[in-house]
């Protein structure tokens, strides 16, 4: 018997060059579609830190709401008691009180702003559901002002402070 040449013997075995590049295409085309489908998905679940940011941003707020109304000498609670207005010692050299105001606007993305003699405007925080000031005046100290703020969930974050007056303010409710 002659040996019979390669190419008679029948099928050969393994793939050629242009079939492995094309499957190792196909597959990196698949990976890159799977990779982009679980990073548009992880953008879309809430991060474990973000009631945390939120609950630090609404302190935050608070904060600088409670320095205010620490040293104002007068204040007014209007809009169902969802502006404050805070008449605070000069500030700025004008030789004349400070008006200070915090506000919810609801149709402006619900953000409280802060006002100061009508001059200037900052957004404060936004994502704000609500915001609520009520006057408390105990018999056996000075006044104080409670001052809830609660932010928009999922899940809603309220952070709430009561701030004593260290004068005796002037109300107009």
């Amino acid at each position: 018997m002659s040996p019979t040449p390669r190419h008679i013997r029948g099928r050969r075995r393994g793939y050629t060059l242009i079939e492995l590049v094309v499957a190792m295409t196909a597959g990196s085309v698949i990976i890159v579609a799977m990779g982009g489908a679980l990073t548009l998905a992880s953008f879309a679940l809430p991060t474990a830190d973000e009631p945390a940011v939120r609950i630090r941003e609404a302190n935050d707020a608070l904060s600088l709401i409670a320095r205010d109304v620490a040293v104002a000498s007068g204040y007014s609670i209007t809009g169902s008691k969802q502006t404050l207005v805070l008449t605070l010692p000069d500030r700025d050299d004008s030789d004349g009180a400070d008006t200070v105001r915090y506000d919810l606007i609801k149709p402006a993305g619900e953000v409280v702003l802060i006002r100061s003699n009508g001059a200037y405007e900052r957004h404060l925080i936004t994502g704000v559901g609500s915001f609520q000031v009520d006057a408390i005046t105990p018999a056996d100290r000075r006044p104080s002002l409670l001052i809830e703020l609660t932010i928009a969930g999922p899940p809603d974050v309220t952070a709430t402070t009561t701030v004593e007056m260290l004068a005796n303010p002037t109300s107009t409710n």
